[in-house]
């Protein structure tokens, strides 16, 4: 699975997770996800534009995409889908 790839899959997962009527080739992947972070930024319009209640939705689904354990108390790994990503590659049970 490439770099890009991963990426894109987990702007998918949240995507259809949440039922976001955005296309996912539109989200900048280094934008921040959450709304509060990308507003009044060049990223508003291209932002996941999440809010806080969304984030265990997106550890759900992400957790069964890609067989991890994202942790919900590291907001950090949540910055952006780039982020959220490089956790991913690092913790992934098939990484190894």
């Amino acid at each position: 699975m490439t770099e890009h790839t991963i990426e894109r899959e987990i702007v998918s997962a949240i995507v259809e997770r949440l039922g976001l009527e955005i296309d996912p080739v539109d989200v900048d992947l280094d934008a921040p996800i959450f709304s509060s972070l990308a507003e009044g930024t060049e990223h508003e319009e291209s932002s996941l534009n999440l809010d806080s209640i969304d984030i265990l939705e997106v550890v759900l689904a992400l957790n069964a995409t890609f067989d991890v354990e994202l942790p919900d108390d590291q907001p950090e790994v949540f910055t952006s889908v780039r982020t959220i990503a490089d956790y991913v590659r690092a913790h992934r049970v098939d990484a190894a």
